[in-house]
């Protein structure tokens, strides 16, 4: 049991005492996670401790990076940043604030977003379960924007029949193919739902890199549509996840002058046959909730919910009390 290993930590049970931002020690990390990994309040076990430190080896999650909030030296709070590829971070963190300490809660979050800031990380993430009370604390209090609700699609695709395009042409990613995916990927991101809020935050090399991913990079698996004539007609980023079981559908886009010609659904079904040559049993993506033309072209491919998640922003080149206004157009798939 990792009980046996690391020094437990009371809980605070009040707000008064001084309070102390910093990163965890070793011995502090199983009470950490446990917190982070907590539901109703309720923090977990030691068996979901050890398969998330499996998961974290797999993804190669540093636990070094691990944040704590402690309130005349008892456990408050605790965040666990991801540093992502594109100078970003995902903060994994438990999805109900202290019942009687939320400061500390934002003070920690503004410490981590302070320190991370710091080494060159550009925007912060958080991706909580829809109704929990800490997304709220997240938008008022600690500067972060509420994004979208993003739903999780998948679809079996081992009876998907071969696709067969015409008119398309597919050009795969490469050193020398670079600028025309990039120029592609910010054309369509023109006139789309796929959160003009965040146009101007990134460049497009953090953006393609953030695109790739921490895991091993397929270059074959970037499609980039053309017509006969070699004009681009949009792109199609394609990952396979470790257990080779799964296509990940990173992110498809179509430009402007080529969209309501069919070139989504020809990308979907060119998605589904490249799985399909992988062995790969499911694709998975996901959407936000509000983007219906997106989730018109994915259902209709006979993609179905398995899960959904609150998703909030902050730029952390602005001070936290700098708060910009809620989106009017959410989070979106391009189609």
């Amino acid at each position: 049991m990792l009980s046996n290993f690391f020094r437990p930590i009371t809980p605070a049970t009040s707000v008064d005492g001084p309070l102390l931002c910093r990163a965890a020690q070793r011995g502090e990390f199983n009470d950490a996670i446990k917190l982070i990994l907590s539901t109703n309040n309720r923090p977990a076990s030691d068996a979901q401790v050890v398969d998330f430190l499996r998961y974290a080896v797999h993804r190669d999650i540093n636990l070094n990076d691990l944040w704590l909030a402690l309130r005349d030296g008892r456990l408050v709070w605790a965040a666990l940043p991801v540093v992502n590829p594109g100078r970003t971070m995902l903060l994994l963190m438990p999805d109900e604030p202290p019942t009687t300490d939320s400061p500390a809660a934002v003070a920690l979050l503004n410490a981590v977003c302070d320190h991370f800031g710091g080494r060159g990380i550009t925007l912060a993430q958080a991706l909580l379960e829809p109704g929990a009370t800490v997304a709220d604390l997240l938008a008022t209090q600690a500067g972060f924007l509420p994004l979208a609700e993003l739903i999780y699609l998948q679809a079996d695709i081992r009876r998907v029949p071969t696709a067969a395009q015409v008119g398309i042409h597919w050009r795969t990613y490469s050193s020398a193919a670079h600028d025309l995916f990039a120029r592609t990927i910010l054309q369509t991101y023109a006139d789309s739902l796929d959160c003009p809020a965040l146009n101007g935050l990134r460049d497009i090399e953090d953006i393609i890199v953030g695109h790739k991913g921490p895991g091993a990079f397929r270059p074959d698996l970037w499609l980039l549509a053309t017509d006969d004539t070699g004009t681009p007609l949009g792109v199609l980023l394609l990952a396979q996840i470790a257990d080779g079981d799964t296509l990940e559908l990173v992110y498809l886009g179509v430009v402007p002058a080529a969209r309501g010609r069919g070139i989504a659904q020809a990308m979907m079904r060119e998605a589904m046959a490249i799985g399909r040559s992988l062995q790969a049993t499911r694709l998975t993506l996901a959407v936000d909730s509000r983007n219906t033309p997106a989730l018109r072209l994915y259902y209709g491919h006979g993609l179905q919910r398995f899960a959904s998640k609150v998703a909030l922003i902050r730029d952390l080149r602005r001070p936290a009390s700098v708060t910009a206004p809620a989106l009017s157009t959410p989070l979106a798939e391009p189609v």
